[in-house]
Protein backbone atom coordinates (compact mmCIF):
# COMPACT_ATOMS: atom_id res chain seq x y z
CA UNK A 1 0.00 0.00 0.00
CA UNK A 2 1.54 2.86 -1.43
CA UNK A 3 -0.89 5.76 0.54
CA UNK A 4 -4.20 7.02 1.48
CA UNK A 5 -7.32 8.47 0.01
CA UNK A 6 -10.38 9.30 0.90
CA UNK A 7 -13.64 6.82 0.92
CA UNK A 8 -16.90 7.17 2.02
CA UNK A 9 -18.22 3.74 4.60
CA UNK A 10 -21.41 1.99 4.47
CA UNK A 11 -22.47 3.72 7.86
CA UNK A 12 -22.03 6.95 5.81
CA UNK A 13 -18.70 7.72 8.25
CA UNK A 14 -15.50 8.86 6.04
CA UNK A 15 -12.03 8.77 6.17
CA UNK A 16 -8.63 7.53 3.95
CA UNK A 17 -7.99 4.07 2.95
CA UNK A 18 -4.83 2.46 1.79
CA UNK A 19 -4.24 2.67 -1.66
CA UNK A 20 -3.78 -1.28 -2.80
CA UNK A 21 -0.72 -2.27 -5.24
CA UNK A 22 -3.61 -2.67 -7.89
CA UNK A 23 -4.67 0.70 -7.20
CA UNK A 24 -1.63 2.27 -7.67
CA UNK A 25 -1.25 0.52 -11.14
CA UNK A 26 -4.13 2.00 -11.81
CA UNK A 27 -4.59 5.43 -10.12
CA UNK A 28 -0.55 6.47 -9.73
CA UNK A 29 1.23 7.58 -13.02
CA UNK A 30 3.68 4.47 -12.81
CA UNK A 31 2.68 2.70 -15.54
CA UNK A 32 5.71 3.96 -17.60
CA UNK A 33 4.37 2.35 -21.04
CA UNK A 34 1.40 4.96 -20.36
CA UNK A 35 3.66 7.74 -19.52
CA UNK A 36 5.80 6.52 -22.35
CA UNK A 37 2.81 7.10 -24.99
CA UNK A 38 1.60 10.15 -23.66
CA UNK A 39 4.92 11.81 -23.80
CA UNK A 40 5.05 10.76 -27.43
CA UNK A 41 2.03 11.88 -28.25
CA UNK A 42 2.83 15.46 -26.51
CA UNK A 43 6.36 15.61 -28.15
CA UNK A 44 4.26 14.83 -31.81
CA UNK A 45 1.43 17.35 -31.16
CA UNK A 46 4.67 19.89 -29.93
CA UNK A 47 6.24 19.01 -33.48
CA UNK A 48 3.31 19.38 -36.08
CA UNK A 49 2.29 22.72 -33.72
CA UNK A 50 5.36 23.87 -34.13
CA UNK A 51 5.45 22.87 -37.87
CA UNK A 52 2.12 24.41 -38.27
CA UNK A 53 3.31 27.47 -36.21
CA UNK A 54 5.83 27.66 -39.06
CA UNK A 55 4.18 27.17 -41.79
CA UNK A 56 1.46 29.93 -40.70
CA UNK A 57 3.96 32.47 -39.82
CA UNK A 58 6.14 32.07 -42.86
CA UNK A 59 2.93 32.50 -44.91
CA UNK A 60 2.18 35.70 -43.16
CA UNK A 61 5.53 37.00 -43.30
CA UNK A 62 5.54 36.05 -46.95
CA UNK A 63 2.69 38.17 -47.63
CA UNK A 64 3.95 40.71 -45.57
CA UNK A 65 7.23 40.83 -47.12
CA UNK A 66 5.49 40.59 -50.43
CA UNK A 67 3.15 43.51 -49.31
CA UNK A 68 6.07 46.30 -47.99
CA UNK A 69 8.05 45.11 -51.47
CA UNK A 70 4.28 46.42 -53.38
CA UNK A 71 4.70 49.75 -51.13
CA UNK A 72 8.00 50.55 -51.59
CA UNK A 73 7.34 49.56 -55.88
CA UNK A 74 4.34 51.88 -55.63
CA UNK A 75 5.39 54.83 -53.91
CA UNK A 76 9.06 54.07 -56.66
CA UNK A 77 6.80 54.83 -59.16
CA UNK A 78 4.81 57.30 -58.23
CA UNK A 79 7.69 59.47 -57.37
CA UNK A 80 8.51 58.71 -61.07
CA UNK A 81 5.64 59.50 -62.55
CA UNK A 82 5.04 62.81 -60.25
CA UNK A 83 8.77 64.13 -61.02
CA UNK A 84 7.91 63.68 -64.89
CA UNK A 85 4.46 64.88 -64.58
CA UNK A 86 5.52 67.52 -62.24
CA UNK A 87 8.30 69.06 -64.33
CA UNK A 88 5.51 69.11 -67.08
CA UNK A 89 3.39 71.41 -65.68
CA UNK A 90 5.89 73.90 -64.83
CA UNK A 91 7.48 73.44 -68.34
CA UNK A 92 3.27 74.88 -69.62
CA UNK A 93 3.25 77.20 -66.90
CA UNK A 94 6.59 78.69 -67.63
CA UNK A 95 5.19 78.86 -71.44
CA UNK A 96 2.38 80.18 -70.36
CA UNK A 97 3.77 83.26 -68.55
CA UNK A 98 6.20 84.21 -71.69
CA UNK A 99 3.04 83.85 -74.23
CA UNK A 100 1.81 86.59 -71.27
CA UNK A 101 4.67 88.74 -71.65
CA UNK A 102 4.87 88.46 -75.34
CA UNK A 103 1.16 89.28 -76.40
CA UNK A 104 2.38 90.37 -79.98
CA UNK A 105 4.25 87.36 -80.64
CA UNK A 106 2.00 84.02 -82.24
CA UNK A 107 2.96 81.01 -80.51
CA UNK A 108 2.70 78.63 -83.87
CA UNK A 109 5.44 80.18 -85.45
CA UNK A 110 7.49 82.47 -83.51
CA UNK A 111 10.52 81.38 -83.48
CA UNK A 112 11.47 82.45 -79.53
CA UNK A 113 8.89 80.76 -78.28
CA UNK A 114 9.66 77.56 -80.43
CA UNK A 115 13.07 77.46 -79.10
CA UNK A 116 11.93 78.02 -75.81
CA UNK A 117 9.58 74.66 -76.70
CA UNK A 118 12.63 72.69 -77.34
CA UNK A 119 14.19 73.58 -74.30
CA UNK A 120 11.84 71.95 -72.04
CA UNK A 121 11.29 68.97 -74.55
CA UNK A 122 15.29 68.16 -73.78
CA UNK A 123 15.27 69.25 -70.29
CA UNK A 124 12.11 66.16 -70.10
CA UNK A 125 14.74 64.35 -71.90
CA UNK A 126 12.49 64.39 -75.05
CA UNK A 127 10.21 62.25 -73.21
CA UNK A 128 6.89 64.42 -73.66
CA UNK A 129 5.76 66.49 -77.12
CA UNK A 130 4.19 69.96 -76.66
CA UNK A 131 1.86 71.15 -78.70
CA UNK A 132 -1.06 73.63 -78.89
CA UNK A 133 -5.45 73.88 -79.11
CA UNK A 134 -6.96 76.45 -80.88
CA UNK A 135 -10.33 77.47 -79.62
CA UNK A 136 -11.86 75.62 -82.72
CA UNK A 137 -10.42 72.65 -81.22
CA UNK A 138 -7.54 72.46 -84.16
CA UNK A 139 -3.79 70.47 -83.17
CA UNK A 140 -0.61 72.20 -83.44
CA UNK A 141 2.77 71.40 -83.29
CA UNK A 142 5.36 73.69 -82.23
CA UNK A 143 6.78 75.24 -84.36
CA UNK A 144 3.44 75.02 -86.89
CA UNK A 145 4.26 75.02 -90.84
CA UNK A 146 1.11 76.31 -91.98
CA UNK A 147 -2.10 78.29 -90.51
CA UNK A 148 -3.75 74.60 -90.89
CA UNK A 149 -4.51 72.43 -87.59
CA UNK A 150 -3.05 69.20 -87.97
CA UNK A 151 -6.01 67.35 -86.17
CA UNK A 152 -9.97 68.30 -85.07
CA UNK A 153 -9.66 67.52 -81.55
CA UNK A 154 -12.95 68.69 -80.60
CA UNK A 155 -14.31 65.26 -79.74
CA UNK A 156 -11.33 64.41 -77.26
CA UNK A 157 -12.24 64.41 -73.78
CA UNK A 158 -9.29 67.11 -73.00
CA UNK A 159 -10.41 69.51 -75.37
CA UNK A 160 -14.41 69.18 -74.04
CA UNK A 161 -13.16 68.99 -70.45
CA UNK A 162 -11.06 72.26 -70.92
CA UNK A 163 -13.54 74.35 -72.45
CA UNK A 164 -16.15 74.71 -69.44
CA UNK A 165 -12.58 74.86 -66.93
CA UNK A 166 -11.46 77.46 -65.36
CA UNK A 167 -8.39 79.51 -66.57
CA UNK A 168 -4.87 77.54 -65.37
CA UNK A 169 -6.72 74.46 -64.80
CA UNK A 170 -4.49 71.01 -65.48
CA UNK A 171 -6.32 68.27 -66.91
CA UNK A 172 -5.31 64.55 -67.56
CA UNK A 173 -7.87 62.97 -69.94
CA UNK A 174 -8.37 59.57 -70.59
CA UNK A 175 -5.24 57.69 -72.61
CA UNK A 176 -5.42 57.86 -76.30
CA UNK A 177 -4.33 56.57 -79.65
CA UNK A 178 -2.81 59.63 -81.59
CA UNK A 179 -3.98 60.45 -84.97
CA UNK A 180 -0.86 61.63 -85.57
CA UNK A 181 1.74 59.39 -84.50
CA UNK A 182 0.02 56.61 -84.15
CA UNK A 183 0.96 56.02 -80.42
CA UNK A 184 -1.17 55.38 -77.31
CA UNK A 185 -0.80 58.88 -75.32
CA UNK A 186 -1.78 60.68 -71.90
CA UNK A 187 -3.26 63.85 -72.93
CA UNK A 188 -1.98 66.26 -70.27
CA UNK A 189 -3.96 69.71 -70.87
CA UNK A 190 -3.44 73.44 -69.36
CA UNK A 191 -5.71 75.87 -70.06
CA UNK A 192 -4.33 79.39 -70.68
CA UNK A 193 -4.92 82.54 -68.67
CA UNK A 194 -4.83 84.48 -71.72
CA UNK A 195 -5.73 83.02 -75.04
CA UNK A 196 -3.38 83.81 -77.75
CA UNK A 197 -3.59 84.41 -81.17
CA UNK A 198 -6.84 81.82 -81.20
CA UNK A 199 -4.59 79.73 -78.79
CA UNK A 200 -6.34 78.24 -75.51
CA UNK A 201 -4.95 74.86 -74.20
CA UNK A 202 -1.48 74.27 -73.98
CA UNK A 203 -1.42 70.08 -74.85
CA UNK A 204 1.26 67.72 -73.69
CA UNK A 205 0.99 64.36 -74.92
CA UNK A 206 3.28 61.81 -72.36
CA UNK A 207 3.80 58.71 -74.92
CA UNK A 208 2.97 55.77 -72.15
CA UNK A 209 5.66 54.45 -73.76
CA UNK A 210 7.94 56.30 -71.50
CA UNK A 211 5.83 54.85 -68.30
CA UNK A 212 5.70 51.49 -69.68
CA UNK A 213 9.50 51.30 -69.64
CA UNK A 214 9.89 52.20 -65.90
CA UNK A 215 7.10 49.81 -64.99
CA UNK A 216 8.08 47.00 -67.23
CA UNK A 217 11.58 47.41 -65.10
CA UNK A 218 9.64 47.67 -61.22
CA UNK A 219 7.36 44.61 -62.36
CA UNK A 220 7.62 42.49 -59.15
CA UNK A 221 6.38 38.95 -60.58
CA UNK A 222 4.44 37.34 -63.58
CA UNK A 223 0.97 37.84 -62.25
CA UNK A 224 1.51 41.87 -61.34
CA UNK A 225 -0.18 44.50 -62.76
CA UNK A 226 0.90 48.16 -62.46
CA UNK A 227 -2.36 50.57 -63.03
CA UNK A 228 -2.05 55.01 -63.42
CA UNK A 229 -5.09 55.72 -62.23
CA UNK A 230 -6.73 59.04 -62.26
CA UNK A 231 -8.65 60.28 -58.85
CA UNK A 232 -12.16 59.16 -59.77
CA UNK A 233 -10.85 55.61 -60.74
CA UNK A 234 -10.27 55.57 -64.37
CA UNK A 235 -7.33 54.06 -65.77
CA UNK A 236 -5.26 56.03 -67.52
CA UNK A 237 -1.99 53.55 -68.19
CA UNK A 238 -1.55 49.64 -67.76
CA UNK A 239 1.05 46.97 -67.37
CA UNK A 240 0.94 44.55 -68.84
CA UNK A 241 -0.40 47.15 -71.59
CA UNK A 242 -4.05 46.34 -72.28
CA UNK A 243 -6.07 49.17 -74.43
CA UNK A 244 -9.20 47.90 -73.72
CA UNK A 245 -8.83 48.29 -69.91
CA UNK A 246 -7.53 52.22 -70.98
CA UNK A 247 -10.64 54.77 -69.91
CA UNK A 248 -12.26 51.69 -67.58
CA UNK A 249 -12.93 52.76 -63.89
CA UNK A 250 -10.82 50.38 -61.83
CA UNK A 251 -12.34 48.30 -58.49
CA UNK A 252 -10.90 49.86 -55.49
CA UNK A 253 -10.28 46.31 -54.14
CA UNK A 254 -9.27 42.87 -56.32
CA UNK A 255 -9.93 39.72 -54.85
CA UNK A 256 -7.61 37.28 -54.33
CA UNK A 257 -4.49 39.56 -54.65
CA UNK A 258 -2.42 41.76 -52.70
CA UNK A 259 -2.22 45.68 -53.83
CA UNK A 260 -0.55 49.11 -52.51
CA UNK A 261 -1.54 52.86 -53.95
CA UNK A 262 0.26 55.79 -53.79
CA UNK A 263 -0.90 59.16 -54.69
CA UNK A 264 1.51 60.84 -57.04
CA UNK A 265 2.50 63.61 -55.45
CA UNK A 266 -0.58 66.72 -55.35
CA UNK A 267 -1.53 65.74 -58.67
CA UNK A 268 -5.14 63.60 -58.64
CA UNK A 269 -3.37 60.76 -59.73
CA UNK A 270 -2.12 57.34 -58.20
CA UNK A 271 -0.14 54.39 -59.05
CA UNK A 272 -1.71 50.84 -57.94
CA UNK A 273 0.50 47.84 -58.15
CA UNK A 274 -1.16 44.69 -57.27
CA UNK A 275 -0.01 40.50 -58.02
CA UNK A 276 -1.85 37.08 -57.25
CA UNK A 277 -1.76 35.56 -53.81
CA UNK A 278 -1.02 32.27 -55.39
CA UNK A 279 2.20 33.60 -56.87
CA UNK A 280 3.29 35.03 -53.30
CA UNK A 281 2.34 31.69 -51.75
CA UNK A 282 4.19 29.71 -54.52
CA UNK A 283 7.52 29.44 -52.55
CA UNK A 284 5.46 29.47 -49.34
CA UNK A 285 3.75 26.27 -50.12
CA UNK A 286 6.43 24.71 -51.37
CA UNK A 287 8.63 25.50 -47.96
CA UNK A 288 5.41 24.24 -46.18
CA UNK A 289 5.23 21.07 -47.81
CA UNK A 290 8.88 20.26 -46.76
CA UNK A 291 7.74 21.16 -43.02
CA UNK A 292 5.23 19.07 -43.21
CA UNK A 293 7.22 16.03 -44.47
CA UNK A 294 10.40 16.74 -42.17
CA UNK A 295 7.51 16.57 -39.15
CA UNK A 296 5.92 13.40 -40.97
CA UNK A 297 9.62 11.38 -40.75
CA UNK A 298 9.49 13.49 -36.87
CA UNK A 299 6.42 11.53 -36.18
CA UNK A 300 7.51 7.92 -37.47
CA UNK A 301 10.58 8.10 -35.24
CA UNK A 302 8.97 9.22 -32.61
CA UNK A 303 6.21 6.41 -33.01
CA UNK A 304 9.03 3.55 -33.58
CA UNK A 305 10.84 4.51 -30.65
CA UNK A 306 7.99 4.57 -28.14
CA UNK A 307 7.06 1.26 -29.88
CA UNK A 308 10.29 -0.05 -28.92
CA UNK A 309 10.74 1.59 -25.27
CA UNK A 310 7.38 0.65 -24.33
CA UNK A 311 7.90 -3.14 -25.04
CA UNK A 312 11.20 -2.24 -22.53
CA UNK A 313 8.85 -0.65 -19.86
CA UNK A 314 6.19 -3.10 -19.48
CA UNK A 315 8.68 -5.78 -18.80
CA UNK A 316 10.20 -3.88 -16.36
CA UNK A 317 6.68 -2.74 -14.66
CA UNK A 318 6.05 -5.99 -14.23
CA UNK A 319 8.86 -6.88 -12.12
CA UNK A 320 8.33 -3.10 -10.31
CA UNK A 321 4.88 -4.16 -9.34
CA UNK A 322 5.81 -7.49 -7.98
CA UNK A 323 8.28 -5.65 -5.89
CA UNK A 324 5.82 -2.99 -4.68
CA UNK A 325 3.75 -5.24 -4.16
CA UNK A 326 5.79 -7.99 -2.01
CA UNK A 327 7.02 -4.74 0.28
CA UNK A 328 3.79 -3.74 0.85
CA UNK A 329 1.53 -6.63 1.22
CA UNK A 330 1.17 -9.90 3.35
CA UNK A 331 1.54 -12.61 0.88
CA UNK A 332 -0.42 -15.17 2.45
CA UNK A 333 -3.34 -12.64 3.40
CA UNK A 334 -3.31 -10.07 0.37
CA UNK A 335 -3.63 -7.52 3.74
CA UNK A 336 -0.95 -4.81 4.59
CA UNK A 337 2.26 -5.33 6.26
CA UNK A 338 3.00 -4.24 9.69
CA UNK A 339 4.94 -1.58 8.25
CA UNK A 340 2.71 -0.51 5.72
CA UNK A 341 0.14 -0.47 8.54
CA UNK A 342 1.27 1.59 10.65
CA UNK A 343 2.66 4.25 8.21
CA UNK A 344 -0.83 4.77 7.49
CA UNK A 345 -1.52 4.44 10.95
CA UNK A 346 0.44 7.69 11.05
CA UNK A 347 -0.50 9.75 8.53
CA UNK A 348 -4.44 9.07 10.16
CA UNK A 349 -3.58 10.02 13.50
CA UNK A 350 -2.00 13.43 11.61
CA UNK A 351 -4.98 13.95 9.59
CA UNK A 352 -7.31 13.36 12.83
CA UNK A 353 -5.09 15.38 14.98
CA UNK A 354 -5.26 18.64 11.98
CA UNK A 355 -8.71 18.13 11.31
CA UNK A 356 -9.84 17.67 15.31
CA UNK A 357 -11.30 14.28 14.13
CA UNK A 358 -11.60 10.63 16.61
CA UNK A 359 -10.56 7.29 15.04
CA UNK A 360 -11.39 3.67 16.15
CA UNK A 361 -8.36 0.97 16.59
CA UNK A 362 -8.89 -2.66 16.78
CA UNK A 363 -6.22 -5.82 17.88
CA UNK A 364 -7.39 -8.77 16.69
CA UNK A 365 -6.10 -12.41 18.04
CA UNK A 366 -7.32 -15.79 16.54
CA UNK A 367 -7.99 -17.95 19.41
CA UNK A 368 -6.26 -21.49 19.81
CA UNK A 369 -3.92 -20.60 16.48
CA UNK A 370 -0.95 -22.55 17.72
CA UNK A 371 -2.67 -25.22 18.22
CA UNK A 372 -4.08 -25.25 14.78
CA UNK A 373 -0.41 -25.13 13.25
CA UNK A 374 1.06 -27.50 16.12
CA UNK A 375 -1.70 -30.26 15.02
CA UNK A 376 -2.84 -29.94 11.77
CA UNK A 377 0.39 -28.28 9.99
CA UNK A 378 1.17 -24.88 8.48
CA UNK A 379 -0.31 -24.90 5.43
CA UNK A 380 -3.94 -25.68 7.54
CA UNK A 381 -2.70 -23.08 9.45
CA UNK A 382 -1.91 -20.30 6.35
CA UNK A 383 -5.63 -22.14 5.08
CA UNK A 384 -7.57 -20.00 8.11
CA UNK A 385 -5.72 -17.05 8.02
CA UNK A 386 -6.02 -16.59 4.94
CA UNK A 387 -9.87 -17.04 5.26
CA UNK A 388 -10.02 -14.81 8.63
CA UNK A 389 -8.25 -11.48 6.43
CA UNK A 390 -10.94 -12.18 3.77
CA UNK A 391 -13.66 -11.84 6.69
CA UNK A 392 -11.97 -9.32 7.96
CA UNK A 393 -12.12 -7.06 4.95
CA UNK A 394 -15.21 -7.76 4.53
CA UNK A 395 -16.54 -6.65 7.88
CA UNK A 396 -14.93 -3.52 7.87
CA UNK A 397 -15.89 -1.20 6.42
CA UNK A 398 -14.74 1.17 2.77
CA UNK A 399 -12.83 3.15 4.07
CA UNK A 400 -11.10 0.95 7.15
CA UNK A 401 -7.67 0.38 6.74
CA UNK A 402 -6.56 -3.46 8.16
CA UNK A 403 -3.17 -5.13 8.09
CA UNK A 404 -1.29 -8.32 9.57
CA UNK A 405 1.16 -7.30 12.10
CA UNK A 406 1.85 -10.43 13.36
CA UNK A 407 1.72 -14.23 12.92
CA UNK A 408 -2.13 -14.79 13.91
CA UNK A 409 -2.22 -10.94 14.85
CA UNK A 410 -4.77 -8.51 13.10
CA UNK A 411 -5.00 -4.74 13.54
CA UNK A 412 -7.50 -1.80 11.90
CA UNK A 413 -8.29 1.18 12.17
CA UNK A 414 -11.73 3.20 11.19
CA UNK A 415 -11.14 6.92 10.34
CA UNK A 416 -13.48 9.24 12.49
CA UNK A 417 -15.51 6.05 14.06
CA UNK A 418 -16.78 6.43 17.58
CA UNK A 419 -17.08 4.27 20.57
CA UNK A 420 -20.86 2.92 19.44
CA UNK A 421 -19.36 2.32 16.06
CA UNK A 422 -16.30 0.99 17.05
CA UNK A 423 -18.02 -1.32 19.01
CA UNK A 424 -20.39 -2.37 16.11
CA UNK A 425 -17.82 -3.14 14.08
CA UNK A 426 -16.09 -5.73 16.40
CA UNK A 427 -18.87 -7.18 17.25
CA UNK A 428 -19.06 -7.94 13.52
CA UNK A 429 -15.58 -9.02 13.36
CA UNK A 430 -16.33 -11.78 15.96
CA UNK A 431 -19.06 -12.84 13.88
CA UNK A 432 -17.27 -12.97 10.31
CA UNK A 433 -14.34 -15.07 12.06
CA UNK A 434 -17.34 -17.83 12.94
CA UNK A 435 -17.83 -18.39 9.56
CA UNK A 436 -14.35 -19.42 8.98
CA UNK A 437 -14.14 -23.69 9.73
CA UNK A 438 -11.46 -24.93 11.62
CA UNK A 439 -10.09 -28.23 10.70
CA UNK A 440 -11.33 -30.39 14.24
CA UNK A 441 -14.80 -28.77 12.35
CA UNK A 442 -15.46 -26.08 14.88
CA UNK A 443 -15.67 -22.18 14.14
CA UNK A 444 -12.85 -20.23 14.59
CA UNK A 445 -13.30 -17.08 17.02
CA UNK A 446 -11.15 -14.69 17.94
CA UNK A 447 -10.34 -11.75 20.65
CA UNK A 448 -10.76 -8.11 20.07
CA UNK A 449 -9.45 -5.29 22.28
CA UNK A 450 -10.83 -1.63 21.26
CA UNK A 451 -9.99 1.81 21.77
CA UNK A 452 -11.21 5.18 20.36
CA UNK A 453 -8.12 8.12 19.65
CA UNK A 454 -9.69 11.62 20.89
CA UNK A 455 -8.38 14.83 19.72
CA UNK A 456 -5.59 15.33 21.91
CA UNK A 457 -4.85 11.96 23.35
CA UNK A 458 -1.53 9.68 23.16
CA UNK A 459 0.79 9.01 20.52
CA UNK A 460 0.01 5.70 17.94
CA UNK A 461 2.28 3.62 19.84
CA UNK A 462 0.17 4.38 22.90
CA UNK A 463 -3.20 4.19 21.45
CA UNK A 464 -1.77 0.15 19.72
CA UNK A 465 -0.41 -0.28 23.20
CA UNK A 466 -4.23 0.42 25.11
CA UNK A 467 -6.14 -1.87 22.12
CA UNK A 468 -2.78 -4.30 22.73
CA UNK A 469 -3.96 -4.82 26.53
CA UNK A 470 -7.80 -4.55 25.58
CA UNK A 471 -7.03 -7.97 23.35
CA UNK A 472 -5.07 -9.95 26.24
CA UNK A 473 -8.22 -8.50 28.65
CA UNK A 474 -10.74 -10.95 25.94
CA UNK A 475 -8.19 -13.48 25.53
CA UNK A 476 -8.01 -14.01 29.72
CA UNK A 477 -11.75 -13.38 29.89
CA UNK A 478 -12.54 -17.02 27.97
CA UNK A 479 -12.18 -15.57 23.76
CA UNK A 480 -14.04 -14.73 21.37
CA UNK A 481 -15.35 -11.62 22.74
CA UNK A 482 -14.49 -7.87 22.41
CA UNK A 483 -13.54 -5.77 25.29
CA UNK A 484 -12.98 -1.79 24.64
CA UNK A 485 -11.03 0.67 26.69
Amino acid sequence: MAGLERRDGADGQAGYAPITPDDSARRRPRRPTLLLWAMSLVLIAYVWTTALSLILSDRRLALQREADNLERLSQSLAAFTGNLLGSLELAVQYLEGWLVEHQEADPRFDTRFSALTDLYRHSLDDQVDIRMVSQSGGLFYIPSSSNTPMADVTDREYYLAQVSAAPGTLHFARSVLSRVTQKWGLPVSYRLAQPNHGIFILFAALELDVLLRRYREALPGQSAVILLLRDDGTILNRYPFDATALGMVAFALEGGRLQAETAVGKLPLTVRISIARDEVEAHWRRSSLQRQVMAGVVTLAILLLAGLSAGQWRRIGAYQDRVERLAVTDSLTGLSTRQEFFASLAAELARARRYGRSFGFLMVDLDGFKTINDHFGHPEGDRVLSAFAGRLRSALRDCDVCGRVGGDEFAAFLPEANQAGLAAIAERVCQAARTVALPEGGPLSVSVGGVVWQPGDETAAQVYARADMAMYRSKQSGHDQVTLD
